[in-house]
């Protein structure tokens, strides 16, 4: 019976909420242990040189017959200044976030109707990817796209925390292919 303001926040959430539902299909989830997965690493990287940020991701992925395939892209200074108007200027987290949503467009056909390991250094955008929600305006909109995302793919994804030491993709996010 209460009323609730007509802001432009729930308007955007309004019209992701019906794009969501036009484009998710109905979800069959096998009950067997042999259905076809791949894994995949993320990271983002930032730093400041010279008195440049510089923000970085990469990604690598695994699939069962197949040669790993891996990614890096240094991410434009005018998506990162968009990046920081929410939090103080920060903008890892979006960068742990936007390998996520790059993989899942560069790699569509692997990831089709198969089940996810995603594995990434930050526990942040892990349980941002969990819950599909963020309070920064900036990550959620990575998260709403890659909700999107999720709904064309039908994929089964589960995400986990990798030490950095650990996480495969460290090195493409820095540019680096030497461990790859």
């Amino acid at each position: 019976r209460g009323s609730f303001p007509n802001t432009q926040e729930l308007r955007d959430t309004l019209l992701w909420t019906s794009t969501y539902m036009r484009a998710a299909r109905p979800r069959v989830i096998p009950m067997w242990n042999n259905h076809p997965h791949v894994v995949v690493y993320v990271d983002g990287a930032c730093s400041w040189d010279s008195g440049r940020r510089s923000a970085t991701t990469g990604a690598i992925i695994f699939t069962p017959g197949q040669r790993p395939e891996a990614w890096y892209w240094e991410v434009p200074d005018e998506i990162a200044v968009k990046w920081e108007v929410s939090q103080d200027g920060q903008v890892i987290a979006q960068a742990e976030l936007a390998p996520v949503l790059i993989s899942k467009n560069t790699w569509h056909d692997l990831l089709k109707d198969k089940l996810c390991i995603w594995l990434i250094d930050n526990e942040s955008a892990k349980w941002g990817l969990i819950k599909g929600y963020s309070p920064v305006c900036s990550s959620s909109q990575i998260l709403g796209a890659i909700g999107l995302k999720d709904a064309e793919l039908g994929s089964f994804d589960f995400y986990q925390r990798v030490p950095t030491d650990a996480n495969l993709a460290d090195g493409p996010s820095r540019m680096s292919f030497d461990m790859v």
